[in-house]
Parts: structure tokens; C-alpha cells; sequence
């Protein structure tokens, strides 16, 4: 049985209605857009659970930051995705100057191979 979630644009996280009807997606892109609502959430954003999120702007980008860290918390969050069997790729790339990070993964999930960057 194939999961269905709401569609999100990808820029913005916003639904997408077309012709008034909010679209759903299912299969890979489900799996690619459960991996990247939880990339994107930040630590203490959900208040009923401060254990949700990925980022904690105030710790991972300043100075003295653990790239290898982020890039296990990164694929743990990623592997805990429903069908999601592994992460191939994966590369973090962070500007302490401007405190922006991008990560870019590939993964295999059950319904084949998903790519995406999601920046922060």
C-alpha cells in the first residue's frame, strides 16, 4: 500500500491546489518530501516535542563547526524516512561568514533513487 502525503512546493513548502483540488503525492516523491520537511525542521520549532529537527542555527554555524556531525545527524534523519533503504551520496558544504549550509544526497528509497539540496 503506497502512502500519500500533500504536495509541497519544493521552494517554499507551500500546498499546491490546482484547479482548487490540493494535490497529494505518493511513492518516491513522498519519500523525498518526508526527507526534506525533516531536513528543514530546526531544533525547538515543534514546541510539543523539542527532540523534532535537524539544524540548531545557534550551535551548527558558527565557528568550530563538526561537518562529519552534521553529516551523521543527516543521515540518520534521512534513513528514518519511510522507504528510504539507504543514502548513497552526500556532500554538506557550509559559509560560516553568511551562517548559510547546503547539503546535497542521493538515497535509494523502495521506489528508487531520489536526489535533492536542501539549503538552511
Amino acid at each position: 500500500m503506497s502512502q500519500h502525503q500533500l504536495a509541497l512546493l519544493q521552494s517554499s513548502n507551500d500546498l499546491i491546489i490546482k484547479d482548487g483540488v490540493v494535490q497529494r503525492v505518493d511513492q518516491g516523491r513522498y519519500s523525498l518530501q518526508l526527507v526534506r520537511c525533516k531536513l528543514q525542521t530546526f531544533v525547538d520549532e515543534y514546541p510539543l516535542n523539542n527532540e523534532i529537527g535537524f539544524i540548531d542555527i545557534d550551535n551548527d554555524f558558527g565557528k568550530g563547526v563538526d561537518l562529519s556531525d552534521l553529516e551523521i545527524r543527516a543521515r540518520a534523519i534521512i534513513l528514518s524516512c519511510d522507504g528510504v533503504k539507504s543514502v548513497t551520496s552526500m556532500k554538506i558544504s557550509l559559509d560560516n561568514k553568511s551562517r548559510e549550509a547546503t547539503l546535497t544526497f542521493t538515497a535509494e528509497t523502495i521506489y528508487g533513487t531520489i536526489t535533492s539540496t536542501v539549503e538552511w
